[in-house]
């Protein structure tokens, strides 16, 4: 009966809201006797794994960024590298639902490059002269 309710109430809202986190929705139904709000014990584990994981993609970043433009003291970017990170991040009102309007928009506009991207950078390859004949065996 509990599997019922559970499953009843949870996949209709998902299916009908289009939730991106299932796992945070389904953690909130869960209930121990007195304890209602178990997804607070979860909490500081996923804020720790979160911290750590942001941590490490700056680093990464900027461990790329420094090699590219050949600075030796990259660890100087990370601020800067998360100032832009977090304007950029800030930008669409709600990604929840933006993102299904840019799935869109993307889709009509990177279609065309990438059936056209091959031929371009064939031509190209034949202008540079990279592109050579083949040569045919002959037994």
């Amino acid at each position: 009966m509990l599997i019922r309710k559970f499953y009843k109430n949870f996949t209709v809202t998902c299916i009908i809201n289009h939730f991106i986190y299932p796992f945070h929705e389904a953690i909130r139904y869960i209930q121990f006797g007195f304890l209602t709000n178990v997804e607070s014990l979860f909490f500081p584990f996923w804020l720790l794994s979160t911290f750590t994981r942001f941590a490490f993609y700056f680093y990464i970043s900027s461990l790329l960024f420094g090699t590219i433009f050949k600075i030796r003291q990259f660890e100087y970017i990370i601020p800067t590298l998360a100032t832009v990170t977090v304007l950029l991040g800030s930008i669409p009102e709600t990604p929840t639902f933006s993102i299904f309007y840019l799935r869109v928009a993307l889709l009509h506009t990177a279609t065309p490059i990438f059936l056209l991207l091959p031929f371009l950078l064939w031509v190209l390859a034949k202008l540079k002269g990279d592109v050579k004949p083949e040569k045919t065996k002959t037994s």
